[in-house]
């Protein structure tokens, strides 16, 4: 070999991680889901996918939740409104709603305010543009928009035109 050749080094030969059965259930035991498991230890996951452990390790749970009509009614009662309720307790809401007890149970909720087309014609006459209206009174402006009557409870006001 000449002297400005470097003498040919073998790379070190990187050993594989050799799971076993006690490892892997060591590496699961740190989790509480297997989608925890899945996020943090990918190939102690793919291991116990191949060795077919998964249910060992993280038994599925299919116990379905039979709700009461006590039970439902106490969960309501935490809720002002039914869309909180629907957001903050799903179970429980889809329960009520399958047995038909929602309206039974969220009698002590606040009902959405619906405004008339009197009350949103009175409103939006304070204001003399759309924008005015919009801006000030959102409220009022929302429900003239799905009632359909914005045009109608709009037609005094002046039409402004945007400057460039």
């Amino acid at each position: 070999m000449c002297q400005h050749m470097v003498p040919f080094k073998a790379k070190p030969i990187i050993k594989r991680h050799v799971w076993t059965e006690e490892k892997l259930r060591s590496e699961a035991l740190n989790y509480k889901t297997r989608n925890e498991f899945y996020t943090y230890a990918r190939a102690a996951h793919a291991a116990t996918k191949r060795r077919q452990l998964m249910d060992d390790f993280f038994p599925r749970t299919s116990v379905v939740k039979v709700w009461t009509e006590q039970e439902l009614a106490e969960a309501a009662a935490k809720y002002k409104h039914r869309s909180d309720f629907s957001k903050n307790n799903p179970r429980a809401y889809a329960a009520a709603r399958r047995r038909g007890l929602v309206d039974k149970i969220c009698l002590h909720m606040v009902k959405p305010e619906k405004y008339t087309i009197e009350e949103i014609t009175l409103e939006a006459s304070k204001f003399e543009t759309r924008t005015e209206f919009r801006n000030s009174s959102r409220k009022f402006h929302k429900a003239a928009i799905k009632q359909g009557v914005l045009d109608k409870v709009c037609q005094h006001m002046s039409l402004v035109k945007k400057t460039a």
